[in-house]
């Protein structure tokens, strides 16, 4: 195992991806560069797209697009064909920034159609996405110059994902310039869904430039909803990067927990980069205990890779709870591996096992990497039993992957019990993670008979959830104990089961007679019935009688742990006969546990014949403990004269050992047959 996600890493990057996903909604997501590139000032009066006017072609001017000043020069203009000629000059360039340069100045002497047959010049280059930053670089100068036009190209784009990407360009260069104008023109779209996506991107693009304007028209704009959705996501978050001391007026605004949180991880890791100390001062002034811990805790996680030491100290001044619980075990698991004895003595030193979070088996495995014996030893030491295990698997598994023979060692002279049954589980899992036949090698070569056994058993149903043909050819080829390698077999088949039981039954025919193919049918029927018990019990209704009777029993009995409705259901369409006897009666085993009532309701309306016979007799067998007297009425409903009288039999005899007098004032009183009366009676 190469690198451990805890669940609290896990939980981090749920919280990221959420946050990520929350500023890019509905909407473009501009690059670093472009979120930090001014938009040209416009002057005079403002206009709708429908009636903006294109830049005077006379005029000189200076546009900054990601970084690369381009002069516009006046009058200078090509044809369609010429730029696409120009255009392919200048992508040939070998030189990045010349190549920048030179492909901004073909757009800044481009008209509408010039802009046009360039960006599908680039859309049809293969790959299409290759010249992405030069596209989005192009649409903005377009966006500047004309909105409507720009806008009329990108929504026609037919990449779904490049669509959404050149419109929300479009529209964060219009909104920088015209708000009002830009979110009038999402609403006058057909599709709620664009309308929505188009107003995350003008959003998004005026929160990084004008927050204040971008909350006001958030208000008064957008629905309730929609509005605490863009404020969260987008607004809030921008201008509490910028000013942090409005944290308690801002966040009291977010109703939604996840949002909230969301907004905290943002700006911590922002004033984290900047300023440690005032991001700690910041944190201890928002308004709640839990949000305080929330943005303590992502600052932390800031500091583990450049002072592991420092962020640790912070972390364990956190208040006691859940949230220092996960910031020290992520800050632990993260330590530098050349001095995790330091955190290891530190996490016996600590004597406590409430880190929700264990950094217990990462800091095993890293131990195991330089000494697994140490590793396993200090394994031992730790108080909490969950812990403990946690950390000796990681150790176990680490040293199986550099010596199995020293893990399979250390492995056969550990005491039966749980722990030595974790330790097979673990370097089984170990070994056939990483090559499944030198687990089944290893597992063959232990000496313990009973070790060999449970070795055996654990790899063979992690091989036989990857490749079950594999590990079922090399049981029968390599395996010479008879009842190790029918229990191999038998287990391969359970997992074969669960993913091609058609298939595992074909193989099962070619390599199995009697007593073992009636044991290896039983547990495939256990692997397949529990995913698919209608498919399973369809396919043995097609089997030769002999076959049902080998699986019947099996299939009804692991069907009606789940539904016993059901599989009483089809057994009772069972023909007459072996396979349908023991259907039945496994039936009644199994569904009598749950609700004996419902169980007997069902015998009741099964025909007569010699399974629902055998069935009444199991049923009044089980019951008599609990109600003697229905339990011998049932026995007496059986039509088969010997069945009838064998199960009466079975019943007033457990009746009269469990509580004699009772039974015996009843039976003198029934009108059960005399011979009956005379041999429990004592006459």
């Amino acid at each position: 195992m190469k690198s451990l996600f805890t669940p609290f890493r896990i939980a981090a990057a749920v919280l990221i991806l959420t946050v990520a996903a929350g500023a890019f909604v509905s909407g473009y997501r501009q690059t670093e560069s472009e979120s930090k590139e001014q938009s040209p000032a416009s002057s005079g009066e403002k206009k709708s797209p429908a009636v903006s006017e294109t830049k005077n072609e006379s005029e000189a001017e200076k546009e900054k697009v990601a970084g690369t000043k381009v002069s516009e020069e006046s009058g200078k203009k090509l044809s369609s064909e010429d730029l696409l000629s120009a255009l392919t000059a200048a992508l040939a360039e070998k030189d990045f920034q010349k190549r920048e340069v030179a492909v901004l100045e073909l757009a800044a002497s481009a008209d509408n159609e010039g802009f046009r047959s360039m960006m599908q010049s680039f859309s049809s280059s293969k790959p299409p996405k290759k010249w992405a930053g030069f596209q989005y670089q192009m649409i903005r100068i377009w966006a500047d110059r004309d909105p409507s036009a720009a806008l009329d190209y990108s929504v026609n784009i037919s990449d779904k994902e490049l669509k959404r990407q050149m419109t929300g360009a479009v529209l964060g260069q219009w909104a920088a310039k015209d708000a009002e104008g830009a979110l009038q023109y999402a609403s006058s779209q057909p599709s709620a869904e664009d309308q929505k996506r188009f107003r995350g991107s003008i959003f998004w693009s005026l929160s990084q430039t004008d927050p204040d304007k971008a909350m006001e028209l958030a208000k008064s704009q957008l629905s309730a909803e929609e509005s605490s959705e863009v404020m969260s996501n987008q607004i809030i978050p921008a201008i509490l990067k910028k000013h942090p001391e409005r944290s308690a007026e801002l966040l009291a605004q977010v109703e939604k927990q996840n949002r909230r949180q969301s907004i905290i991880w943002q700006v911590a890791s922002e004033l984290a980069q900047q300023d440690m100390s005032a991001a700690m001062e910041w944190a201890r002034t928002l308004p709640t205990p839990k949000d305080q811990n929330r943005a303590t805790s992502v600052i932390v996680m800031s500091r583990v890779q450049t002072n592991p030491q420092d962020a640790l100290q912070l972390a364990t001044q956190m208040p006691k709870g859940r949230e220092r619980s996960q910031t020290v075990a992520m800050v632990l698991s993260n330590w530098p591996d050349d001095k995790i004895k330091e955190v290891a003595d530190y996490l016996l030193k600590s004597k406590t096992s409430d880190f929700e979070y264990s950094p217990y088996y990462s800091v095993a495995q890293k131990l195991a990497k330089k000494d697994p014996r140490a590793a396993l030893e200090w394994s031992e030491k730790i108080p909490g039993k969950q812990s403990r295990a946690n950390a000796f698997s990681a150790a176990i598994q680490e040293w199986a992957r550099t010596d199995s023979a020293g893990a399979a060692a250390y492995v056969s002279n550990l005491p039966s019990g749980q722990s030595q049954r974790n330790a097979i589980w673990s370097v089984s899992r170990a070994l056939v993670g990483e090559n499944p036949q030198s687990g089944a090698d290893w597992a063959m070569k232990l000496s313990n008979k009973s070790i060999r056994k449970q070795a055996m058993q654990q790899v063979m149903q992690q091989w036989g959830e990857n490749d079950p043909k594999a590990a079922a050819d090399y049981a029968k080829t390599h395996i010479q104990d008879t009842a190790l390698q029918s229990n191999s077999i038998g287990t391969i088949m359970q997992q074969w089961g669960h993913v091609a039981p058609q298939q595992a039954y074909s193989y099962l025919q070619s390599m199995a007679e009697g007593d073992q193919k009636v044991k290896l049918t039983g547990d495939l029927m256990r692997g397949w019935v529990q995913d698919d018990p209608k498919s399973a019990g369809a396919f043995l209704k097609t089997l030769p009688e002999a076959d049902q009777k080998r699986s019947a029993g099996t299939l009804a009995r692991n069907w009606s742990q789940n539904d016993p409705q059901a599989a009483g259901t089809w057994a009772s369409s069972l023909n007459e006969g072996q396979a349908k006897t023991d259907a039945l009666r496994s039936v009644v085993n199994s569904w009598v546990n749950s609700d004996p009532y419902k169980a007997s309701q069902w015998l009741g309306t099964l025909p007569q014949g010699s399974s629902r016979d055998q069935a009444v007799s199991t049923f009044a067998s089980r019951v008599v403990d609990k109600d003697p007297e229905n339990a011998i009425k049932w026995a007496g409903s059986i039509s088969d004269e010997k069945t009838r009288s064998d199960s009466q039999n079975r019943v007033l005899s457990s009746w009269i050992r469990s509580n004699p007098d009772e039974a015996k004032s009843w039976l003198s009183n029934s009108d059960l047959s005399q011979d009956l009366k005379d041999k429990y009676l004592g006459k």
